[in-house]
């Protein structure tokens, strides 16, 4: 627990490792992104699965 000036305490949690999940997540969509640029041309739709927690 972080205390604030006010006294009020504030819980702070986060996943088990969210700097690679995050990383991770960026470059999928950003590949995605790219990829759906090129092939929009020729009428080819590209799909990504981002991870996450379950």
């Amino acid at each position: 627990m972080v205390g604030w000036p006010c006294g009020d305490p504030i819980m702070l949690r986060a996943g088990p490792t969210p700097r690679p999940y995050h990383a991770s997540k960026g470059v999928v969509r950003l590949v995605s992104k790219n990829e759906a640029l090129i092939y929009a041309p020729n009428k080819i739709r590209v799909n990504s699965i981002h991870p996450g927690f379950i």
